[in-house]
């Protein structure tokens, strides 16, 4: 499973550029990923989802550390007990530390 092309240039920061955190959302992104309304719908997909993304993960993990030249970073951004560290455990759950 691959993400949609415009969701990918929504969260990506080139490199030299600023990050603009405050200028993102803490709420929602500005991309619609899927039009379902229904929470319980909503839940199936991203567990669905997060099964795909793994093995996309695993296999983006090992061309970047092969490359020795590009880094990524991940920055989570939410209030105490947000789920911050549920959100780490389970979508880095299929990488190598």
């Amino acid at each position: 499973m691959k993400l949609h092309r415009n969701v990918i240039e929504e969260l990506m920061v080139c490199p030299g550029e600023p990050a603009g955190l405050p200028e993102r959302s803490t709420h929602k992104m500005d991309t619609p990923w899927r039009d379902h309304s229904s929470s319980s719908s909503l839940r199936h997909i991203a567990d669905h989802d997060l099964e795909s993304f793994k093995h996309e993960l695993a296999s983006a993990q090992e061309l970047l550390y092969a490359s020795d030249t590009y880094s990524l970073l991940v920055i989570l951004q939410a209030l105490d007990a947000a789920g911050k560290d549920g959100t780490i455990k389970h979508v880095m759950s299929g990488v190598n530390p």
